[in-house]
């Protein structure tokens, strides 16, 4: 089997990021993480392994992302320390646009001219601002 062309439009994210971000309250970054976006399968899936510390909270999580062709997005399943279910996240890049959401938070950023940066921020989306769905995040390609 052939990897569908739309996965293709994955391929900005592939490499190790390093995180830096700022909730909308605080007055320097109190965000830190690392994220590594790697092809598996064959190439019909994107995992993403990320690492993410905002104050005393440590985050860490697998994810899978694939595509649908039917909605023309990325849908993506997060595995966590966070709890024992499996979260569920879509991912749509167009150009040089990113948006990455879920229930109650929407990201929208934008890639850098040569994709070594992607900037943008995290917002609530029909949910009650909180610390976990409302801040800006910068991604530094490392690798």
């Amino acid at each position: 089997m052939k990897q569908p062309q739309a996965l293709k439009r994955l391929e900005k994210l592939i490499g190790k990021w390093t995180i830096s971000g700022r909730s909308l309250n605080a007055k320097e970054d109190d965000i830190k993480g690392t994220a590594t976006f790697e092809w598996i399968l064959d190439g019909f899936f994107l995992l993403n392994k990320g690492e993410m510390q905002t104050g005393d909270i440590k985050i860490q999580s697998w994810s899978i992302i694939g595509y649908d062709s039917e909605t023309d997005t990325f849908p993506e399943m997060v595995y966590g320390n966070m709890g024992s279910v499996a979260l569920s996240y879509h991912w749509q890049i167009k150009g040089n646009e990113v948006t990455h959401w879920t229930k109650g938070s929407k990201y929208t950023g934008k890639f850098s001219k040569g994709g070594k940066l992607l900037d943008g921020g995290w917002r609530a989306d029909g949910a009650k601002i909180s610390p976990v769905n409302t801040y800006d995040a910068t991604m530094h390609k490392i690798e």
